[in-house]
């Protein structure tokens, strides 16, 4: 990759969508923080994530702390940290933890914000095949790409997101919704070289 970014990619297939109104959407893609288990775990099974699709929409979501049955401990390391960790790179996952926790503060309840966009996902059909990247850049934020049958939809760019230092592996996240009925992930894909320019 681009020294000094991070990339994510992950690929699904829709196996069924269903007839709704105009307007309603359809379903979102995107990434999390956490891995399923931690968001499954959690008391109400939020994560610290971004997501684009519905009704062109983009969605970031933050995972609160509050009435989770026990102590918040700002020392845990994040599912998504763990995978490859060894004593010789527990340094540099604190110096990266210092950092999520410095671009996403821990809060006490969770929320979601959407804001407008321009990939109305309602649009998707049967077969379609969409490629979902994302990218945390050096500096500030991130950018989350999709495209769909192997063109480009949709670049949106995040500035509420951590830098490539502050993170370790993403989980892809997928939300049925709308439109969207039934999907599968692809295993083993690689992203295309046009989904990584700049």
């Amino acid at each position: 990759g681009t020294p000094g970014c991070y990339t994510s990619y992950y690929e699904l297939e829709v196996d069924e969508v269903k007839m709704v109104p105009e307007g309603m959407g359809g379903l979102w893609v995107g990434f999390a923080l956490q891995s399923c288990s931690e968001i499954a775990e959690h008391h109400s099974h939020e994560f610290d994530g971004w997501l684009v699709g519905g009704n062109a929409k983009a969605m970031i979501c933050r995972a609160g702390t509050g009435g989770m049955g026990r102590e918040y401990d700002e020392s845990h390391l994040p599912g998504t940290f763990a995978p490859g960790v060894e004593g010789a790179s527990v340094p540099n996952v604190k110096q990266a933890m210092e950092l999520l926790r410095a671009a996403l503060p821990p809060r006490a309840a969770g929320e979601m914000r959407e804001f407008g966009s321009h990939w109305n996902s309602q649009t998707l059909r049967v077969g379609d095949r969409i490629g979902v990247l994302w990218r945390s850049n050096r500096d500030v934020g991130a950018r989350l790409r999709v495209c769909v049958n192997g063109d480009i939809v949709l670049t949106q760019e995040f500035v509420e997101a951590p830098t490539a230092e502050a993170v370790g592996f993403f989980t892809p996240v997928v939300r049925l919704a709308g439109s969207g009925k039934a999907v599968k992930l692809l295993p083993g894909v690689s992203p295309p070289s046009k989904m990584l320019a700049d």
